[in-house]
């Protein structure tokens, strides 16, 4: 059976379609910048010098070629101060956050609560000296955005839309074909649900390891990441914008940037997963395919609508809430496993949030599966 099924998602020649296009538009994502050619000068130089700058950083420096990327290396690393040895959390985070959600005061509290612990992270960072890694330089930040903002929350999505659309189209395989009866008229036909979301799970998983594969290849081929594996990425070259204020990139761990790549691609993995459950729970209790597979599609919409209200009218109690949704973590995938300001009603609020629908999904989906086992199914 479970052969059958996998068949069944070989032979979906829309997804192979649908595939092609988005490696097309993940490539473009990977040409489409300005940034390329300094990024990989500050790599040529960083590959010999290292990230951090240190007294050893200069005089490694001293061994660069003159032209390549070495004067403006030099101009950038003798303007670096210490960033995080003085960083008061509750003056320049705190009070900004407070201020904003002041509406609502169990808001207050909430993001009194997320930023107390925070200092000690930041006096960490310090400790460590992640805040004087060169990173990327005067492009560090665009740089970051283009990788993890725009390519891996894109490949994220391509890839949880495909599996919502799979799961619901391996689901609803029988009614389409008007076999379904057949199946269900017997206790083991009926066990066929079970394999067609085991199916729809691993050939998710495998999708997206793939496309992440081919396209982090792609990207890799063209930004020349060999002397930027270390860096960490709460350098003080690396900010995010949040409302109003542009910050420092203040990450909850001392990520380098590929630790911090293996994490987003990691939770990402478990956001394609939640992804495949939530439209096993629509398929099955929807016994309509072509309108189950309208729900998976709105239902995000529609919860990301409701939080988008939930702002435009100052709820921000609600507002922080539903950021726990999958289709708001998604969406904050520029800031995970940061401080997160107004997305992020705790620190590690992506890992948690992914961790509560992970186990509400999966519950619901086998309670879905388990009804399905009666004999009155039909």
């Amino acid at each position: 059976m479970i052969r059958t099924e996998f068949g069944k998602v070989f032979r979906f020649l829309p997804m192979w379609v649908y595939l092609a296009l988005c490696l097309m538009a993940n490539t473009i994502i990977a040409f489409n910048t300005d940034e390329t050619e300094p990024f990989n000068r500050v790599s040529s130089v960083t590959k010999i010098t290292g990230q951090n700058l240190s007294e050893e950083f200069f005089e490694k420096l001293e061994e660069v070629p003159e032209g390549e990327g070495k004067e403006e290396v030099i101009f950038l690393a003798e303007q670096a101060k210490p960033l995080y040895e003085n960083y008061d959390v509750a003056s320049k985070l705190t009070s900004f956050y407070t201020e904003t959600v002041s509406a609502s005061p169990l808001a207050v509290r909430i993001m009194e609560k997320k930023y107390e612990p925070l200092q000690k992270t930041v006096d960490r960072l310090a400790e460590s000296g992640a805040d004087m890694d060169l990173y990327a330089g005067a492009v560090t930040t665009r740089s970051h955005q283009n990788l993890f903002s725009t390519l891996l929350r894109t490949m994220g999505g391509e890839v949880c839309i495909l599996a919502m659309l799979l799961t619901v189209y391996l689901l609803g395989y029988e009614k389409m074909m008007r076999t379904e009866q057949y199946f269900l008229g017997t206790r083991t036909g009926r066990k066929m649900f079970f394999y067609k979301v085991l199916v729809s799970l691993i050939s998710s998983v495998l999708i997206y390891v793939v496309l992440a594969g081919l396209s982090l290849a792609i990207y890799f081929a063209h930004w020349d990441f060999s002397g930027m594996w270390d860096a960490r990425v709460s350098s003080q070259f690396n900010t995010v914008k949040d409302l109003l204020m542009q910050k420092p990139f203040i990450t909850v761990a001392d990520f380098t940037v590929k630790e911090y790549l293996f994490a987003a691609l990691g939770l990402s993995l478990v956001l394609v997963v939640v992804a495949v459950l939530f439209a096993a729970v629509v398929g099955l209790l929807v016994r309509n395919t072509y309108v189950a597979g309208l729900g998976v599609l709105l239902l995000p919409v529609l919860c990301r609508f409701v939080t988008t209200m939930l702002a435009g009218t100052k709820l921000w109690t609600a507002y922080l809430i539903s950021m726990f949704q999958p289709v708001n973590i998604w969406l904050a995938e520029p800031v995970w496993f940061t401080e997160g300001g107004i997305n992020a009603p705790c620190l590690w609020f992506e890992v948690k949030g992914m961790a509560f629908s992970l186990v509400l999904f999966a519950a619901l989906a086998a309670i879905a599966l388990k009804v399905l086992q009666r004999r009155d199914v039909i």
